[in-house]
């Protein structure tokens, strides 16, 4: 009898990657994934990319929610649906908990205004843009947006790796942030590097926190993260900042943006840099991450990300992948909404 159970099971999960039909057909499984499910009203989830099992997150950061001072952040995922205002796209998050703290490392921002004030001035809203939700979808491993700005940003994520297009309007600047200092809730330390020959940013971030404004034990660091971004074209101009000084042309900064007395950053502090491209370019850049070394997060690039890979040869991957995973069990019958 157990033996019968067993196969009759292991049937079902093989119909399940053809088709309930068992006729060999594919199914798109990921097309009824809605990453915005749960963004809403405390739900705390994300709806950026990520590959299954993905040590990248790659979603909008957004500012708090200005009605409500009280509030230092927008979620503890990053992403609150009833807010309009995103402060950068970080490349780590963690879905559902309650407290914040421990992810939103990274940001990097899109901006077409000059870089005159330090963006650590208040990082929850210094360059942030405002974004309307018919311009933004979120689908299982990708994430576009339309900001106010006119820029048109484009996520997508592997397991170890990140790539983002970014469009930038023919009117205003095209300068895009990198927030090394920024993570959700702070962080003790931080580095950025801008070799210019190489078209490349890269750095670390040293944080945690989580927790940390409701239990003094808990504000403090224990990871840190190294990236390495490398863009498809050159800069016409770049620069960094710490602090509330910013030095254009610079090329290395560090500083983190601290935990505060109350496990908050405090304004004004942080680093990061920033690089430029000419007015109306399409920018494309292929990041890698480790939480061991620089050195392994270009190898994670090199072995996910190489030269030459496209976006939306990264999406398709990473689609094909949720497919393979959402479809080791079959689902048929119901409405749409219940097979979402």
């Amino acid at each position: 009898m157990a033996h019968a159970i067993f196969k009759t099971l292991v049937l079902t999960l093989a119909l399940g990657a053809t088709g309930a039909s068992g006729q060999g057909r594919a199914v798109d499984h990921a097309a009824l994934v809605n990453p915005l499910i749960g963004t809403a009203n405390g739900g705390n989830t994300f709806p950026g990319a990520v590959a299954p099992f993905g040590m990248v997150q790659f979603s909008p950061e957004e500012s708090p929610d200005p009605k409500h001072p009280n509030r230092k952040i927008a979620a503890p995922g990053g992403y609150e649906y009833g807010l309009n205002r995103i402060r950068g796209f970080s490349l780590t998050n963690v879905s559902g908990w309650g407290c914040g703290g421990g992810s939103g490392d990274i940001p990097l921002m899109p901006v077409t205004e000059p870089v005159k004030a330090s963006p650590s001035t208040d990082f929850r809203t210094a360059y942030s843009a405002t974004f309307d939700h018919k311009s933004e979808t979120a689908q299982a491993g990708r994430y576009r947006v339309k900001l106010d700005t006119g820029v048109g940003v484009d996520l997508t994520a592997s397991r170890r790796t990140g790539a983002a297009r970014f469009v930038f309007p023919r009117t205003g600047e095209a300068n895009l942030l990198v927030r090394a200092s920024d993570s959700e809730v702070g962080s003790s330390a931080a580095h950025v590097k801008i070799d210019a020959a190489h078209r490349t940013v890269s750095g670390d971030v040293t944080s945690g926190n989580f927790c940390g404004y409701i239990n003094k034990e808990d504000r403090r660091s224990y990871y840190t993260l190294h990236f390495v971004a490398v863009f498809d074209q050159g800069f016409t101009t770049h620069g960094t900042w710490k602090d509330k000084a910013v030095t254009p042309g610079g090329d290395a900064a560090e500083g983190g943006s601290g935990f505060g007395k109350e496990g908050w950053p405090d304004a004004g502090t942080g680093s990061g840099g920033w690089v430029s491209f000419a007015p109306g370019s399409t920018v494309n850049v292929r990041i890698g991450v480790s939480y061991v070394s620089e050195a392994n997060a270009r190898a994670n690039l090199k072995a996910e990300n190489p030269v030459g890979t496209t976006l939306e040869a990264v999406a398709a991957r990473t689609r094909a992948a949720w497919n393979r995973r959402l479809g080791q069990i079959a689902v048929d019958g119901g409405s749409a909404d219940q097979r979402t």
